[in-house]
């Protein structure tokens, strides 16, 4: 056990202490609040560009149409130019737009030098699809109002109980959304870590350093120490990378409120329904638990092998069943109660994901509990398997293993 320890400690410190590994962790957050907090500036400080476009109306029934907005003015002119490029080159527009008189079977044109933004086209297309639409209902002698009214969209609010029996609102937006970023960043950390685990042990492997370590150490200590190690380095960066969003969200609260709308505050006050103290727990295990049991098998591969190119043949079957996982995931949540739904979060392979994923939406106890031990039981064995190669492949040099090498391996009792 205490050499167990040793090595955890030993995988840790060199790990934590690396410069790659200090950088990433405080300039990860960084970027983060800069991806959420820049926009956020932009806007509120008025940097958008004010964009100018020129339309001329051959067809005379869009005079009212075009709305000056506030990154967009409109300037209506009343004679077609006699060279639109030299017009164009003439003026400091943004785009000229050309509704010809008939412009249902010649199209609306839309000149620039470079492409166009998507608001653009998409503010542009709205204002003359609004038109057109208004112009035929008055040519069937329907009110527009009358219509308005009857495409009326009612809100929709939507309650649960709690154990308590008191109403909650719950927005499923939410569930999916923070049950879909779980499941993601155990994706992430598992093959990130993952990798690191195999590359960390074919370097000792091919480095020979192995075999001054295995004369005091035991295989399977060695490989124990090393998975467990490299998942406190994991947790340890996502704890730093939690509190300093944490902290950089609440000092920012304030700017963040200002500038969201109504569905984001309305999301904030969803999330305080949560049972945050399930999601943590939950999210804690089948972190760790997806990652030691995958990890155990990376470390296997990496000591079976002798450089990374040799790897891919075991690590596609070894890693499918999780890019599966993820590729179902929004199947998953259209139907989180579904058949394919419940196995794959009790099938341990599978369950780190797809329970995240589902555990937003309601998930029986029983499931959860069977996911659980199905998920420990399957470590315990995978980790067992996994020694027996890294017993014998650790100490194996100079030949390409294959799946027939690895069975005999796992069988012998040595």
């Amino acid at each position: 056990m205490n050499n167990v320890k040793t090595i955890i400690k030993r995988e840790y410190l060199t790990r934590v202490k690396k410069k790659s590994f200090i950088i990433m962790t405080l300039l990860t957050p960084v970027l983060m609040a800069m991806v959420v907090l820049l926009p956020v500036l932009i806007m509120k400080s008025g940097g958008q560009e004010d964009k100018v476009l020129a339309v001329y109306d051959e067809s005379g029934k869009f005079g009212q149409a075009f709305h000056n907005t506030e990154s967009m003015t409109f300037d209506m002119l009343t004679a077609k130019p006699d060279s639109l490029q030299n017009f164009f080159n003439n003026n400091s527009y943004y785009a000229i737009v050309i509704i010809p008189k008939n412009f249902r079977d010649d199209s609306v044109f839309i000149f620039s030098e470079k492409a166009i933004s998507i608001d653009v086209k998409e503010t542009i297309k709205y204002f003359i699809n609004s038109s057109v639409e208004l112009s035929n209902l008055m040519e069937q002698n329907i009110d527009p109002e009358i219509l308005a009214k009857a495409k009326e969209s009612i809100p929709l609010q939507t309650l649960v109980w709690s154990k308590s029996g008191k109403l909650q609102e719950s927005v499923s937006e939410v569930n999916m959304i923070l049950g879909f970023v779980s499941a993601f960043i155990i994706y992430m950390f598992i093959f990130m870590y993952g990798a690191q685990l195999m590359r960390g042990t074919m370097e000792e492997k091919t480095g020979r350093v192995v075999e001054i370590l295995v004369s005091s150490v035991k295989p399977f200590q060695m490989m124990m120490g090393k998975v467990i190690g490299i998942a406190a380095v994991a947790l340890t960066q996502f704890g730093i990378w939690i509190v300093t969003f944490l902290l950089l969200f609440f000092g920012s609260k304030g700017l963040i409120m200002e500038s969201a709308g109504n569905d984001f505050i309305s999301a904030l006050n969803a999330l305080q329904n949560i049972d945050s103290t399930m999601w943590i727990l939950l999210f804690l295990f089948y972190f760790i638990g997806g990652y030691l049991l995958y990890g155990s098998l990376f470390a296997a591969v990496g000591s079976a092998v002798d450089n990374e190119t040799d790897t891919q043949q075991f690590m596609l079957p070894l890693t499918l069943p999780l890019i599966l996982a993820f590729v179902f995931a929004q199947s998953i949540i259209t139907n989180p109660d579904g058949p394919l739904a419940v196995w794959m979060s009790i099938i341990p392979f599978t369950s780190p994901l797809v329970m995240m994923v589902r555990i937003g939406f309601g998930v029986p106890f029983w499931q959860i509990a069977i996911s659980i031990v199905a998920l420990i039981g399957t470590f315990i064995f995978t980790t067992y398997i996994a020694s027996k190669i890294y017993r014998i492949g650790i100490l194996s040099y100079g030949k390409k293993v294959s799946y027939s090498d690895l069975w005999k391996w796992i069988r012998s009792k040595n």
